[in-house]
This record gives C-alpha cells, structure tokens and sequence, in this order.
C-alpha cells in the first residue's frame, strides 16, 4: 500500500494541477461553447476560435427560406430579386429597420420593414466606446459574420471617415466599434437586434446583391417626416449628420409600414 507521506504529496500534486488548469479549460468552455453573458453586442467581430461556419455554409442552411419569405415583398415593390442596390434605414425613435431596393434603371423602393427586438441609448451620435449608443450617420457594411454569438451579423462600418476625423479634433481617441445588425440576444451595447428569421432574410439578401451595393442610414427618427432636434449635449457637428441624413432620406419613398411579422 502507498504509505501516507507518499498519497500526502500526491493530493497535493492533482490539487496543483487542477488549479493551474482550471482557466485554460474555463476559456476554452466560453469561448468554444457558450459566451461569457457581459460579451454583448458590440462585441460581435468573427471570433477566430469559432470556426463552424461560413457564409456559404449558412446559406445552404436557411438561404431557401429566406429567398422564399423576401420574393413576395419584392414583387409586390416591382423589384428584381437580388436588386441592383439596397439601402436599410434604421430609425431610433421608431425603433425599425428599413429595406429599400432599387433596379438598375429605377428608382429606390421600398421593400419591408423589421422591428428592432432590443435597443439601448438615445437620441445623438454615438461618441465613445461604451456609451451604448447606436450610431447616427451614412455607413457601408463592412463584412457579414456567419458565427456570431447572436446567430449571424452584418458588421456597420462605424466609424465612418467623418466620425473619424471628428474624434481627432475633440480628442477621442476609442470611439467604440464591432457594431452590427444581428439576431436575438440577451442584451445590446449600441448594435440593432432583429429576431433570428429577419437577420437571415437580410444576411442572406446582403450576400446575395453584393456589400458594395448596400448602404445602412442611421437616424434619430424619420426625418422626412418631421425634422429632428439634436440634443442640447450632443457635439456641434451633429448638424452636419442630421444635414447629409435628410439629404439621403429625400431618395427614398415615405412608405405605408407594415412591419414584418404583422
């Protein structure tokens, strides 16, 4: 029999051992299986641990399905499926995101509408990393996530050069990012949350017509209706977006919403 200084040591050993392994397998578990609950939405980038699938692989999955919930909307708006360009609106105040198509030779119009599942923040820019804030602005996507944590994503190129270059001159130097339209999710840190079917018609529909065919306007409200104030503490140049946003709008057509799922 192992004599008990011997077993003494070896306990001590395996308790060691346990110890220094214990995170290695607890980020492993996190970040393989289930994420962390504080890593919300802006912190949807793909994560190069997670490698399960590709946009063409998700495709295969609901790409059928999607094609098949979104043709009627565009018959019913005289559009081509994919369309030659789109354009999503995403209102604050309204809480909804907007689709518009246009074909190569035609005017923009308007496809379907799909209400925002979760929001956080306020009227204004978004200014810094963790104020929550969803931005404000004309942004392109800047790539599709077919492994987010919130089921799959549409990354928004925020910052955009303006944003940018506002940072400098008032001296902000983390102006926050990795903010995207994606599924359902627990919580959001300044990202527009949809449910799981409606991010799939627009990943699909994205991938589908091109990322450089595809503009996301972010607004406090919808400006073609009734212009917007900007808040007392928000930065002078706020003007300057609230300007360019009203221009952009005036291309569209002020529809008769019927949100999806209605």
């Amino acid at each position: 029999m192992m004599n008990s200084t011997l077993l003494t040591w070896l306990l001590a050993l395996l308790s060691l051992c346990a110890v220094v392994a214990a995170p290695g397998i607890a980020f492993m578990w996190t970040r393989a299986v289930l994420p962390p609950p504080d890593r919300l939405a802006e912190k949807l980038a793909p994560d190069p641990q997670i490698t399960r699938h590709t946009v063409a692989s998700r495709l295969s999955q609901f790409g059928e399905a999607a094609r098949s919930r979104l043709q009627p909307a565009f018959q019913e708006a005289n559009l081509p499926y994919p369309p030659h360009e789109i354009v999503m609106v995403g209102l604050k105040q309204e809480r909804r995101l907007e689709l518009y198509g246009r074909a190569l030779d035609g005017e923009l119009q308007f496809v379907k509408a799909y209400p925002f599942q979760a929001w956080t923040g306020r009227m204004g820019p978004k200014l810094m990393e963790g104020d929550r804030q969803i931005p404000e602005g004309v942004y392109g996507v800047e790539y599709l996530n077919p492994n987010s944590i919130a089921h799959v994503s549409l990354k928004i190129g925020y910052p955009n050069a303006f944003e940018k270059e506002r940072g400098q001159e008032d001296g902000r130097t983390d102006l926050g990012g990795d903010i995207m339209i994606h599924g359902w999710t627990n919580g959001s840190q300044g990202c527009i949350v949809v449910t799981d079917a409606d991010v799939e018609e627009i990943f699909t529909l994205a991938s589908d017509t091109g990322l450089g065919q595809m503009r996301i306007l972010l607004a406090p409200s919808d400006l073609r209706r009734e212009p917007a104030s900007v808040p007392e503490d928000a930065p002078l140049w706020t003007e300057i977006v609230y300007r360019d946003l009203v221009e952009e709008m005036a291309r569209l057509p002020i529809p008769v919403i019927q949100v999806a799922g209605d």
